[in-house]
């Protein structure tokens, strides 16, 4: 990327050599410039999903994380199945579930992280440490410890970190109390574990 505008290949013509030019931008830290040709992308492209997964990306990097919401927002709509932006989108709310001082703004923008969370554990092949650990701090901010727990269980589960996914189980079961569900959770981790 170094030096990619100076010296843009022949073949790269239109549509990608705006792409690049985007992100040579962006990696320059001429954000305008940047923004601009995203933005002019966009207009040719309204249904382009990577796009606007981009210009989250850069939003959010950028410190601008509340306009960062409504490109992933969109990205996640148009890209459907893919957990990339889902799990970057999530993360966003999360991040920004912090800025609000509404406790109930930030609850309900916390499920919404999880929901998106648990709808990218649906994907096969997916499954993987990050999007536990962003599940387990959207249940910590929250307060629902045991749900926290258990989901850095199944990180270090994924990590291969048997001796510390044993104690995440032992503290979800401390905070299941009465939850059914949390309980069934719970054990079916435990089974999968003891295999």
């Amino acid at each position: 990327t170094k030096d990619y505008l100076n010296n843009t290949k022949e073949d790269l013509t239109g549509f990608a050599k705006s792409y690049g030019d985007a992100i040579a931008f962006y990696k320059k830290s001429q954000f305008k410039k940047s923004f601009t040709i995203l933005n002019s992308l966009i207009e040719q492209r309204p249904k382009d999903g990577y796009l606007y997964e981009l210009k989250g990306q850069f939003l959010f990097e950028t410190g601008q994380t509340l306009p960062a919401i409504e490109d992933y927002r969109m990205a996640v709509s148009l890209l459907g199945n893919r957990s990339s932006p889902k799990i970057d989108y999530a993360i966003v709310l999360i991040t920004t579930s912090k800025l609000h001082k509404n406790v109930n703004k930030r609850k309900k923008i916390l499920n919404e992280a999880i929901i998106i969370l648990n709808k990218a554990l649906d994907i096969p092949y997916q499954r993987n440490p990050y999007l536990y650990r962003n599940l387990a701090i959207a249940y910590g901010s929250l307060g629902k410890m045991g749900y926290a727990n258990l989901m850095l269980a199944e990180e270090a589960i994924l990590l291969q970190r048997n001796e510390n996914a044993k104690k995440f189980i032992e503290i979800a079961r401390n905070y299941a109390g009465k939850d059914a569900k949390l309980k069934l959770k719970i054990e079916d981790v435990s089974k999968s574990f003891d295999k």
